[in-house]
């Protein structure tokens, strides 16, 4: 790992951030698929933080010249643990920077030589703000649409799936209801605006990152950013949001900045499930319930729909109890549908099966170019994506990821 901040380079290598990682207080450190891509990158950011902020020690001693700076870490006695690097000798003297050591002051042979150079005067560590951030109870949120609507990208599979954030119609309309959920959460929980920093990512200075939710309140699908227009000489200074974060990113800004201690929230509770989704093969993760599908007609009119494992589908009748999940609209040619047509279910990953429910029939044409026709109640017909589905005559759909 290299790091450089306003002229000078620290690197540090895999063998220490391991060292690390052994030494500091156990977190998750799983990120992008590194079971330590987190801590690699927290200690990039703070690393050129407490070069920004002049917090860097440099002392010689009997044995030469070296620097030291706090990492923002504790050990297992919550002592802080500090990085002692040496010059690496191929750049400018006091600007290029090889790591030796992870250490608490006055341990191991690199702590007791940082002890004795330093004394009281130990390594600041780096701050990020004053007072803790807070969002403004009445200030304004000017959300840039336009800009958002091009970073689907950052949203959770689950979310892109439900709401089909390939059309940019769709998508607008579902951030822009995911929005009004966030301010309404705000003005409830104003605690769950976390404070993140990470020039890495984007992001410029000191941030407040929101959760943003598209079709289930309870889950996180994205984290919106909200800027200070103080800075841009604006005086009714409302909040800026034209930048959305991944939960991978957001986890990493507002880890950058404080320990995942109670008051984290959504940070901590949505962060614990990526290292397991991110390090273990996909048949080990892979459940019926956790499967989607999506059936897209070949009537344009009509909006695709979301399948998910036991999901029903069929046409309004009459209001009852028994009302299919995917319900077809009737105006456009869906009148013969039963009320529940039929029932979807994933028997493995990329295979489903269609069990016919109806009392009018359904027909499924293969990709493969053979089809059968279900008439019996019960009878089943196994799926897979590019099959067609005709029900009783209606226009087709077909079934894709």
């Amino acid at each position: 790992m290299e790091t450089q901040s306003h002229g000078s380079s620290v690197h540090v290598s895999r063998r220490l951030i391991e060292r690390l990682a052994s030494l500091a207080l156990p977190e998750a450190w799983a990120y992008g698929g590194d079971e330590l891509g987190l801590l690699e990158r927290y200690l990039s950011c703070t690393i050129a933080r407490v070069f920004e902020q002049g917090k860097v020690s440099v002392a010689s001693d009997g044995k030469g010249t070296f620097a030291a700076l706090a990492t923002g870490l504790v050990d297992g006695s919550f002592e802080d643990v500090y990085c002692v690097c040496e010059p690496d000798g191929h750049g400018a003297a006091q600007t290029c920077w090889e790591t030796k050591a992870f250490c608490a002051m006055g341990r191991t042979r690199y702590g007791k030589r940082l002890a004795r150079a330093c004394g009281e005067d130990a390594p600041l560590r780096a701050t990020y703000f004053e007072d803790e951030p807070m969002v403004e109870a009445g200030r304004r949120i000017e959300v840039d649409y336009s800009a958002l609507a091009a970073q689907s990208n950052k949203l959770t599979h689950e979310a892109r799936m439900e709401i089909d954030a390939a059309d940019e119609a769709l998508f607008g309309e579902a951030l822009h209801v995911a929005v009004e959920v966030m301010q309404a959460r705000l003005r409830y929980v104003p605690q769950c605006a976390l404070p993140g920093w990470g020039p890495a990512i984007g992001l410029d200075g000191l941030v407040l990152c929101v959760p943003l939710s598209f079709s289930d309140p309870a889950r996180v699908d994205a984290a919106l950013v909200l800027e200070s227009a103080y800075n841009e000489g604006r005086l009714d200074a409302p909040y800026c949001a034209r930048k959305m974060l991944s939960v991978e990113e957001a986890w990493l800004a507002t880890r950058v900045v404080r320990v995942p201690d109670g008051g984290m929230g959504w940070g901590v509770a949505k962060h614990a499930a990526i290292p397991a989704e991110v390090a273990m093969p996909a048949e080990q993760t892979w459940k019926p319930e956790d499967a989607r599908a999506r059936l897209t007609c070949k009537n344009a009119a009509v909006p695709p729909f979301v399948v998910r494992s036991g999901d029903t589908v069929g046409i309004l009748r009459r209001r009852t109890a028994e009302r299919a999940r995917i319900v077809l609209p009737s105006l456009h040619g869906f009148e013969g549908v039963s009320q529940i047509q039929g029932r979807f279910e994933a028997r493995r990953e990329d295979v489903w099966e269609y069990v016919h429910e109806g009392s009018n029939w359904t027909l499924i044409r293969h990709a493969d170019g053979t089809d059968r026709v279900l008439r019996e109640r019960g009878a089943r017909e196994e799926l897979g994506y590019g099959d067609i589905l005709v029900f009783s005559g209606s226009p087709s759909f077909v079934l894709g990821r």
